[in-house]
């Protein structure tokens, strides 16, 4: 096999990071209803997230702590289909948002560590993830941007539970896909090795 080719890992690794990032937007558009599916996406998205890794370097630090913020995502996905009472589910939400932008954050840093294409994959994916936990900061303090975006939504949302955080879920699910979209190319095109 030439060098150049991707492995199975990484082509497999590409394609579930794609359809498991993407299914999760018209999830998030479609709310409750549709948390079946977006779990079933979420499992998808954490496959490709495994090969990820394993093509960047699973004893590389970044990459375990990324992958550790993505299991603090899955246990709040799995608490949202799993407990419906509207207290635990925006709690697990807003665990959910900020876990997956850490773990964006984390691996955009990882391929910061490398050249060409991967560095500036890197730094697309920090200034995205960034800005997305920067969001989520200015929410918290009630910044009049980050109501546009939903994201005081979150946050609005822990005092009155019957009220829905879609636009900040949707704002997530697009920043996540676009990530994944990103590095999945990169995957596989193999342009992630050293």
């Amino acid at each position: 096999m030439p060098v150049d080719s991707p492995t199975r890992n990484a082509r497999t690794g590409a394609i579930a990071l794609l359809l498991g990032a993407w299914s999760q937007v018209p999830a998030s558009l479609l709310g409750a209803m549709a948390m079946p599916w977006a779990y079933a996406g979420w499992l998808l998205l954490t496959f490709g997230a495994l090969c990820l890794c394993e093509e960047l370097g699973a004893a590389r630090p970044l990459n375990r702590a990324g992958l550790i913020m993505l299991g603090v995502g899955f246990v709040a996905r799995s608490m949202m289909v799993l407990m419906p009472d509207p207290d635990v589910h925006i709690r697990a939400e807003l665990a959910f948002a900020l876990s997956s932008l850490i773990a964006l954050q984390l691996w955009s840093v990882a391929l910061m560590h490398r050249r060409d294409r991967p560095k500036a994959v890197g730094l697309f994916g920090a200034l995205l993830s960034g800005s997305g936990l920067m969001m989520l900061v200015a929410a918290h303090i009630m910044v009049g941007g980050a109501s546009y975006l939903g994201f005081a939504e979150l946050f609005a949302a822990l005092n009155e539970p019957d009220m829905l955080p879609d636009r900040a879920m949707i704002s997530i699910a697009l920043i996540t896909a676009l990530w994944c979209s990103v590095t999945g190319f990169l995957l596989w095109t193999r342009k992630l090795q050293d």
